[in-house]
C-alpha cells in the first residue's frame, strides 16, 4: 500500500488529468501516470505517486490501482467518479471524471509543470495512441517485457537511469536507492 503522501498525489494527479485531457479512460490515465512517474524519476530519482508498474502485454500497468479500480476505496470515490460504457462485445470503456477540486499543495513546481506538459502533449490522444507511445517513448516497459522476456514483472524505475549509464545518472541512482532504503525503515 502506498503511503498517505503518495496517495494524495495519486488521487490529485488523477483529478488533474481527468480535468485536463480528453478521453480520460483507465488506459490513458495509467499511461499518463507511468509517463509522469518515470520522467520524474529520471530527473530526481523519485517517482511522484509511489506506484509500482508491471510489464503487461499492452504496456505498463500500476497493478495496485488496476485492482482498486474494481472496488475503489472511499477517498477514491470522494475524488473521482467512474463510468463504464460498453463499446462492443469485446470492449468496455472505463472513464473517470473529477468529483473533487485539484489540490496543488501536494506537488512541487517541477511536478506541476510535468503534469501540465503531459496533459497538453496528450490532450486528444486515445488509449490506443497512449499505449503505442508508452511502448516506444520509454524503454523500461520494452526492456522488461520484450528484451528480458518477463511479462507481468515489475518495471524497475532504475531502468530510466541505467539505460544511459552516465556518471550523473549513476550518482542519482545511488541517491535514489539510499532514499528508498531510508523510506523502508519508516513504513
Amino acid at each position: 500500500m502506498i503511503n498517505n503522501r503518495h496517495r494524495e498525489k495519486l488521487l490529485n494527479a488523477l483529478v488533474y488529468f481527468t480535468s485536463n485531457v480528453n478521453h480520460a479512460g483507465k488506459t490513458k490515465l495509467f499511461k499518463l501516470l507511468y509517463s509522469m512517474d518515470f520522467l520524474h524519476f529520471e530527473k530526481t530519482g523519485r517517482s511522484v505517486t509511489g506506484l509500482k508498474y508491471f510489464a503487461w502485454e499492452k504496456g505498463p500497468v500500476p497493478v495496485e490501482l488496476y485492482d482498486e479500480w474494481k472496488s475503489p476505496a472511499r477517498d477514491f470515490n470522494e475524488a473521482l467518479t467512474r463510468t463504464t460504457k460498453k463499446i462492443s462485445e469485446e470492449m468496455t470503456a472505463h472513464r473517470l471524471s473529477a468529483r473533487a477540486e485539484f489540490n496543488d499543495i501536494y506537488f512541487s513546481e517541477f511536478q506541476l509543470s510535468l503534469m501540465e506538459e503531459l496533459a497538453k502533449k496528450h490532450f486528444n490522444d486515445t488509449a490506443e495512441q497512449m499505449s503505442m507511445k508508452s511502448h516506444e517513448q520509454f524503454r523500461p516497459w520494452s526492456e522488461v517485457y520484450e528484451i528480458r522476456g518477463q511479462p507481468s514483472a515489475e518495471i524497475p524505475y532504475d531502468l530510466m537511469l541505467l539505460r544511459r549509464g552516465n556518471e550523473r545518472d549513476m550518482e542519482l541512482l545511488s541517491l535514489a536507492r539510499e532514499y528508498e532504503a531510508i523510506g523502508a525503515n519508516y513504513q
